[in-house]
């Protein structure tokens, strides 16, 4: 399978930060960061076939919480 460099592409909050080392069937995993900090492996194919990225739920984090009054 031909490779194509994602490093440094930005999906929703996620930017894909390099490719990982495993490499368990006939896709090349990338490392991607979320805007927040949180890293996820996922693969090439998902990346640009089936990822609906927005973020790791980092803003919403603070929805439903109360503060003072």
């Amino acid at each position: 399978m031909h490779l194509i460099d994602l490093t440094g592409k930005k999906y929703g909050s996620w930017t894909i930060i390099e490719r990982s080392k495993i490499q368990k069937d006939k896709y090349h995993h990338w490392i991607c960061r979320c805007k927040c900090g949180k890293e996820k492996i996922l693969t090439s194919n998902y990346i640009r076939k089936v990822w609906k990225p927005t973020d790791c739920g980092c803003t919403n984090v603070l929805l439903g919480k109360k503060f003072g009054m």
